[in-house]
């Protein structure tokens, strides 16, 4: 109760308390450093392929040398061994 009388008997304190948090507020988003949430790059891919029954030189002859050709086309890949 006491608080809302001085707010209506002090209007200018009022708004300048909501000026002052307002600015805080702005200069506290600025402030904010940008990595909280940093760009997740993946340092390494490793893909296993099982083909049951198939000897293999047969599994990368068909399908090893299919995913390192598809892989090759992906943007950003540095190295495929």
């Amino acid at each position: 109760m006491w608080l809302i009388k001085a707010s209506l008997k002090n209007p200018y304190m009022v708004a300048t308390l909501v000026f002052m948090i307002l600015v805080l507020g702005v200069l506290a988003v600025i402030a904010i450093p940008k990595d909280i949430l940093p760009v997740f790059k993946a340092p390494a891919v490793q893909i296993l392929t099982y083909f049951q029954g198939m000897p293999a030189t047969e599994v990368e002859k068909t399908i090893t040398n299919r995913i390192e050709r598809w892989v090759n086309q992906a943007p950003g890949a540095a190295r495929i061994e």
